[in-house]
């Protein structure tokens, strides 16, 4: 049987009354992209973990009083794991904040990412990470998107390194280069500041260097 709250929802809906659900997409078209919507926003918790890496420009920009709750609720690694994103997205999110973002919005963003692996098996002994940093690996991954081929090879690196125990870090295109990271080195600030590409791709070398 129909309950009363029911009838009520369907009388609203037929004669157009039925109020809009807050969302973080509906308050942001009815109140504009400002510091009191975003204020309102983080405090009410609707909006979800993706939600917010797709708007931590758009957030630090509007400077709401709250944003620590941003970075906390960004850094957690319940609500990492939960969230299920794969790896380029911290590194998309890390590639748009504006320097003005300040040290708690990256070293929110590198703990995510550590949080992201910590669940991957350790590999052990001596493993060797060879990295592609040909010309062409720096193209875009997508038309819409920023990030470059070799940052995500880059990352896809750092994060084999952060599980070996004991990794050496190659990089190739026409010739090969050393790289010397350690466990202890941000992976998104070397994505972003350690990544390029340039020549031709000789994929003999790094078999040469390891044989």
């Amino acid at each position: 049987p129909e309950t009363e709250e029911q009838s009520v929802m369907w009388k609203q809906l037929l004669d157009g009354t039925l109020p809009t659900p807050m969302t973080w997409e509906s308050e942001l078209s009815a109140n504009g992209n400002n510091k009191e919507t975003w204020e309102k926003l983080i405090d009410s918790g609707k909006v979800g973990y993706m939600a917010l890496l797709r708007n931590l420009r758009n957030i630090v920009e509007a400077e709401p009083d709250n944003i620590d709750i941003v970075w906390n609720t960004i850094a957690d690694p319940d609500r990492v794991v939960k969230s299920k994103q794969l790896p380029f997205r911290f590194l998309s999110a890390y590639k748009n904040l504006p320097s003005s973002a300040g040290t708690k919005a990256f070293d929110a963003l590198e703990d995510a990412v550590d949080a992201s692996i910590l669940n991957l098996p350790r590999l052990p002994g001596k493993t060797v990470i060879a990295g592609d940093v040909s010309g062409s690996m720096g193209t875009p991954i997508s038309e819409k998107s920023t990030v470059r081929c070799c940052e995500i090879g880059m990352m896809l690196g750092l994060i084999a390194n952060r599980i070996c125990d004991n990794a050496v870090f190659y990089e190739f295109n026409g010739g090969i280069q050393d790289r010397k990271f350690s466990h202890r080195n941000g992976i998104l600030y070397a994505c972003v500041n350690e990544s390029k590409a340039t020549g031709g791709t000789d994929m003999r070398l790094p078999f040469m260097r390891i044989s």
